[in-house]
């Protein structure tokens, strides 16, 4: 992709006006979802056009019968119409010089028993469009780009403040929804999402080149593959992974006997051979995960550890005597080194511990601060001793912040945990190594859940990921090592 042809693929992302087709007020038809989202988006309410011939008007916005009587400009199309429909709307759209169209609808290629029919549907699809506009589908959820206010769901933020550094490239809708939501709790945010769903006319590869040679708003791609339309399509796929700038986190489906089986009736995609697949993971730096929780404790590293580690050396910090013994175990298979502190500083961390707190703690690595891990002093200059030691490179700090509230409120210690909470926050302005704090989720109760989300976003506010998981923060972390490594060994 040259710059002229990264410059007409970005002039679709920025529409002068959208056309809903088939926008309805019936949350059971397809176009409900769509209006529904643009009217909590921030592209502008004058500009958002929805088609639907049988009413005047859809939630306040004035309805058009079809797109010639839209008597300003029409770059985006979203279509949400039966597929018997398909071809005469498509027609509609070359001829009001619609730019992209966003088919929502399925049931084309890759409906089981109705693959052959679907295909030439497909083709017939092609040929009305081809080099007059370009197709994102069919069979798929569209376009999130936060700054532009472009929005495949109600519940997705959008605005300039929303807008972050990872793009997701999905084949399949649902997960681009669900990840998406899963992600904002979690204090990640998107620069550009594509679903595309069957692929006809724009897919991956043209996707991932755009964001990995020439988009300056994304610094992590995440994908989401179940496979390619044909072999020309896997080709140019490989050209580019061959060209990577970019961390690219890769979720595969397919990789079985059974899930290649969906994908042909998922998305209408040849899954490819596994050993193919595992020379690409080896040979590009691509970082792979298994599901989507992976992903996101992958992404929570890359996103917020920044710059990223020098060196696979952790520091423990916290935990309880049990449960240190055990994550020393957690991190040291997955790859990591968990190195003794030098004699000198473990003196300086039992003085500073003192005999009020002394007994039940552990003052190696991991250690188990036990009750003095409550008191600030003592933890800062614990968590600096961890910082200046050359032997580590990183630092994971265990803290179940549910707990803790939960306990402050049976305490009526009301506060408490926020203003504990935000000393990580100061303090990690004065740090020279990532912090990482892992919350495994003990209560369940409602109003300790929701102040401990606002305590998380504290955190995800001050760039400290907070995981959720031993095992996710561990396999995580040396997915994220492993890669610095690549980049070092192959200059990049």
């Amino acid at each position: 992709m040259n710059a002229e042809e990264a410059a007409k693929f970005e002039e679709l992302l920025n529409p002068r006006g959208i056309a809903i087709i088939g926008a309805t007020e019936n949350p059971m038809s397809g176009g409900y979802s769509f209006i529904r989202a643009y009217l909590t988006s921030t592209y502008p309410q004058d500009k958002i056009y929805p088609i639907n011939p049988k009413r005047n008007e859809v939630f306040g916005l004035k309805a058009y019968p079809n797109l010639q009587s839209i008597p300003y400009p029409v770059d985006y199309a979203i279509i949400g119409i039966p597929k018997e429909i398909i071809l005469e709307t498509l027609e509609s759209c070359v001829e009001k010089g619609v730019k992209l169209v966003h088919i929502f609808t399925a049931g084309f290629s890759e409906l089981v028993g109705y693959k052959e029919e679907g295909k030439k549907l497909e083709q017939a699809m092609s040929q009305i469009t081809k080099g007059k506009l370009r197709i994102l589908g069919p069979n798929c959820m569209g376009i999130y780009i936060p700054k532009n206010g472009l929005v495949l769901a109600a519940e997705l933020p959008v605005g300039l403040e929303n807008s972050g550094k990872i793009a997701f490239v999905s084949q399949s809708g649902a997960f681009t929804h669900i990840f998406t939501i899963m992600s904002h709790y979690n204090g990640l945010k998107f620069s550009k999402m594509f679903s595309y769903g069957n692929g006809i006319d724009i897919n991956c590869p043209e996707i991932l080149e755009y964001l990995n040679e020439h988009d300056s708003d994304t610094e992590i791609i995440f994908q989401y593959l179940e496979g390619f339309r044909d072999k020309k399509t896997a080709k140019r796929y490989y050209k580019v992974l061959k060209n990577l700038k970019k961390p690219l986190i890769l979720l595969k489906g397919g990789l079985t006997e059974a899930g290649s089986r969906v994908t042909m009736s998922h998305t209408s995609s040849l899954a490819g051979t596994i050993e193919i697949y595992n020379s690409l993971i080896k040979q590009m730096g691509i970082i792979e995960v298994h599901s989507l929780q992976e992903a996101l404790d992958a992404l929570k590293l890359f996103y917020f550890c920044k710059p990223y580690p020098k060196g696979n050396r952790v520091g423990l910090i916290g935990g309880g005597g049990g449960n240190s013994v055990m994550i020393a175990d957690i991190f040291a298979r997955a790859g990591l080194k968990v190195p003794n502190l030098d004699r000198e500083t473990e003196s300086q961390i039992q003085s500073w511990i003192g005999e009020q707190f002394i007994n039940g703690t552990i003052s190696c690595n991991p250690i188990d601060l036990n009750a003095a891990g409550f008191d600030n002093r003592i933890l800062k200059k614990v968590i600096k001793a961890f910082d200046d030691s050359p032997q580590i490179d990183v630092l994971v700090i265990f803290e179940n912040i549910d707990f803790l509230i939960g306990f402050a409120k049976k305490m009526k210690l009301e506060g408490l945990s926020k203003g504990f909470y935000r000393f990580f926050v100061r303090l990690k302005k004065k740090l020279k190594k990532n912090i990482i704090i892992i919350s495994v989720p003990v209560i369940k109760e409602a109003d300790v859940l929701a102040e401990a989300f606002e305590v998380e976003k504290l955190l995800f506010g001050a760039e400290i990921p907070v995981m959720n998981s031993n095992e996710g923060t561990a396999n995580a972390l040396a997915k994220l090592i492993q890669y610095t490594e690549f980049i070092k060994k192959n200059n990049l």
